[in-house]
């Protein structure tokens, strides 16, 4: 929320959530590999039933 809402960079955020740089870089990284796993998912679902 921080990164796409708010716009804050990793500086920003480490400051507010108390991590590292590197801690939230990783963590964002996550994220966005859960998300497209998660998205990729469902949008194949829903070609298969087209």
């Amino acid at each position: 929320m921080y990164r796409y809402w708010n716009e804050l960079g990793t500086a920003e955020i480490a400051a507010l959530m108390e991590l590292s740089s590197g801690a939230v870089w990783v963590n964002l990284h996550r994220a966005r590999q859960t998300f497209k796993r998660h998205f990729t998912t469902l949008t194949e679902g829903s070609r298969a039933h087209r």
